[in-house]
């Protein structure tokens, strides 16, 4: 959502009229006209303005809502939005003591919806949360609506699907019974994105047809085509391409009239993709092509990287690596001005990525490169590659922490560490795949989760300066990205280890309050091979299985006192489905009962597939590590023969080792 359009989630017209009483009292036209000239002034204007009136506290609140709104419209950084607001909401606070009010009750949810854009999740939440509960109490439906849709894009973006689809059914019901066609329509396409994003694409279509053509109905021509654009992404995903593709089509012509250059791009991107898909590799490389053209005539370093990511793609699949990645290369040197590739400098520098313009972007472009570099047959590059994608993901977990959504770990970084685990394998360096693998389990995903947590129950001042900093540190590194004077370079690298610094201070007294997040947040421990086969045989385990579900296909490691070997399982999707079939036998407490036969076939098709194939014998003592929704699975009631239909007398691999 641009932030023109998303202003209809603000409420701007708040009455203007001069203050009463004491001559001296400044008009809020007055306070607005010294907060846009001289806004880094905001605690001189705010208490020239108390000295003169004090009891001008409803003035000072309209005046910073009104700037932080402009700031938004008007988008200058967002860390001016947020700070205005954070100023309105303060003097609210002060003005209505415990009562609730409405202007307090709109920077709550301006505050919510401007950290949600400035990838704050966390602090987003708090804010939106807090919103919701002021419009429940003041009884406001159109705004608790538009709160709950910022609540539901904040937990989609994130992954978090499950409360996402709690208030999906809320949306579209108080619009119906509200008789709210434009709300009702909305609710549909926030459901089929949900649907597309959990890839129940079938699910979708219904919900997105009748979005376009409610919207259409409306006369709201930018929101149909975000509606068409949707369900040009869900035909895709169900390899209707002709259908993807008229659709999509529709909707550029609707973008194309309205100078959607965003949208415009996008769609060019995805027509190549469908093109790409249909084999039509002509077509595909005209369309990336233009959109490559566009991106780089309206200087969006973003999106050009997009395109030229998806020309790489083409060639790829075209049997050129090396094609894929010059392209590659210069998606990367599109991101960070500063690198260029070259045999001295193949990969960026850490200290290159400060001046990225997107840097989760760039971790998904470096994987992008270790595959060329694959495909190329050229592993020691690619292994390299991988190995600065992995000090990228360090930077973005201590700077971003749980910012960077759940999602963007399963969909993007577990890929990149299942192809560097594999390649480490194919090097025959144990070593390095055990360390990849500890990475991606207890860092990335762990980590997030645990921070994610804490961060909600941090004594507010230092949540505050975590969100302050992280925000300053951000927007030094976008101005950075963004100037080309090598005077204000120094100066911005000078202040951006400045900030690491300092929010490395902050950290450590966040995990004084919270220990076990020490080893987490700021340095996260990963043991080695040699470690973790120590601790096996000091524990008395003659065999430890770490499963792996990231990537296409799930795999497992083996490891014993002596030796380890990396096995792959067939498809992701294939051992989850099979997994599945035998948790819904746990369901409720007389499934097994119901059907004993079925749940010892499952049983056998589940130890078939995660077990059958490994090295181990009867009477090993098995450590198991689980990963993903192989933790919800019971891995002892595991039955190595199904015979007959006798639960109880089952050969279960509890039977025949320790686990």
């Amino acid at each position: 959502m641009s932030r023109a359009l998303s202003l209809v989630f603000l409420l701007c017209a708040l009455p203007v009229s001069l203050l009463t009483g004491q001559g001296a009292c400044p008009s809020i036209t007055n306070i607005l006209d010294q907060l846009y000239e001289q806004p880094e002034a905001v605690k001189a204007i705010e208490a020239e303005v108390r000295a003169a009136c004090p009891h001008a506290l409803d003035s000072l609140s309209v005046a910073f809502h009104k700037r932080s709104v402009y700031a938004y419209g008007a988008e200058e950084p967002l860390v001016t939005a947020i700070t205005f607001a954070e100023q309105a909401l303060r003097v609210q606070k002060e003005l209505y003591q415990d009562s609730m009010a409405l202007p307090l009750a709109k920077s709550l949810a301006n505050l919510g919806l401007f950290h949600r854009n400035n990838g704050e999740a966390p602090n987003a939440e708090r804010y939106l949360l807090a919103a919701e509960d002021a419009y429940r109490e003041l009884d406001i439906y159109s705004r608790r609506y538009r709160n709950r849709e910022q609540l539901v894009f904040l937990w989609q973006d994130g992954g978090d699907y499950g409360r996402a689809a709690e208030i999906l059914p809320l949306l579209l019901s108080e619009a119906e019974a509200k008789e709210d066609t434009y709300r009702i329509a909305e609710a549909h396409r926030l459901y089929g994105r949900q649907y597309n994003q959990t890839k129940r694409y079938s699910q979708a279509v219904p919900h997105l047809r009748q979005a376009e053509d409610l919207f259409d109905a409306l006369g709201e021509a930018h929101w149909a085509m975000q509606s068409r654009l949707e369900l040009g992404r869900t035909y895709y995903h169900l390899k209707e391409y002709a259908q993807a593709k008229a659709t999509t089509l529709t909707a550029l012509r609707q973008a194309e009239a309205s100078n959607s250059t965003a949208s415009v791009i996008s769609m060019y991107n995805h027509l190549g993709l469908i093109a790409l898909r249909s084999g039509e590799e002509t077509e595909a490389d005209n369309w990336f092509a233009k959109a490559r053209k566009i991106a780089e005539y309206f200087q969006d370093p973003v999106r050009l990287a997009v395109s030229l990511d998806n020309s790489a793609e083409l060639a790829l699949v075209q049997n050129e690596p090396q094609k894929a990645t010059e392209y590659i290369r210069e998606a990367i040197a599109v991101l960070i001005p500063d690198w260029t590739f070259s045999a001295e400098t193949p990969v960026p520098q850490p200290e290159q990525f400060e001046s990225a313009t997107d840097r989760t972007g760039l971790f998904v472009y470096l994987g992008d490169l270790a595959r060329a570099y694959t495909a190329a047959n050229k592993v020691p590059e690619a292994r390299e590659v991988l190995a600065t994608a992995d000090g990228l993901a360090d930077q973005l977990r201590a700077e971003y922490g749980a910012s960077v959504s759940k999602l963007f770990w399963r969909e993007q970084a577990l890929p990149i560490y299942d192809l560097a685990l594999r390649l480490s394998v194919s090097a025959g360096d144990f070593d390095n795949a055990f360390y990849f693998l500890e990475k991606s389990r207890s860092v990335l995903l762990l980590e997030a989760f645990l921070q994610a947590d804490a961060d909600m129950n941090l004594p507010a001042d230092l949540r505050e300066a975590l969100a302050k900093y992280s925000q300053r540190l951000r927007q030094s590194q976008r101005a950075l990205a963004a100037t080309k004077k090598e005077e204000e370079k120094k100066e911005l690298r000078t202040t951006i280890l400045t900030l690491r610094d300092t929010l490395k201070q902050v950290r450590s007294m966040a995990t004084a309050i919270y220990p076990q997040l020490a080893g987490l947040v700021t340095s996260p421990p990963v043991i080695d091979l040699n470690e973790a086969q120590a601790q096996l045989k000091t524990g008395g385990w003659d065999r430890q299985l770490t499963y792996f579900m990231g990537g296409d296909t799930a795999r497992v490691l083996v490891l014993s006192p002596t030796d380890a070997s990396l096995h792959s399982l067939g498809p992701t999707r294939e051992i989850e489905r099979t997994v599945r079939k035998l948790l819904s036998f746990f369901s409720s407490a007389d499934a097994i009962n119901q059907d004993p036969t079925s749940f010892l076939n499952a049983s056998k098709a589940t130890y078939e597939a995660l077990l059958g194939t490994l090295p181990f014998a009867a009477g090993e003592r098995l450590l198991i590590l689980p990963d993903g929704l192989l933790s919800y699975l019971p891995f002892g009631a595991l039955v190595q023969e199904a015979t007959g239909g006798d639960v109880a007398s089952a050969n279960y691999l509890l039977r025949s080792n320790p686990v």
